[in-house]
């Protein structure tokens, strides 16, 4: 699940990252409660940036942005630097 939600952000990096609904997607919650969704999302993006700075050094790997769009809502993607080490470890595999 972590490696299928790396792969998204990284196809997704061009365009501004992902939307919450697109983790809620990933993840298959969509059944769940509004609550459960926001703590299953919360602790995925908080583990895969545990586990990012351990093997990459690098804090805050994935990053919640603003929608420009519409404030209330939050995009995640990877940080530039990341970004770069994953698509070619990626790319290689």
């Amino acid at each position: 699940l972590e490696i299928k939600m790396i792969e998204v952000l990284i196809q997704n990096y061009e365009i501004g990252g992902i939307s919450s609904e697109q983790i809620s997607d990933v993840l298959e919650i969509d059944d769940k409660t509004i609550d459960n969704q926001r703590r299953l999302k919360h602790e995925l993006i908080k583990t895969l940036n545990l586990k990012l700075k351990v093997l990459h050094n690098i804090d805050n790997a994935i990053e919640r942005k603003q929608s420009s769009i519409d404030k209330r809502i939050f995009n995640y993607q990877l940080n530039d630097d990341i970004f770069k080490k994953l698509k070619k470890k990626f790319k290689d595999n």
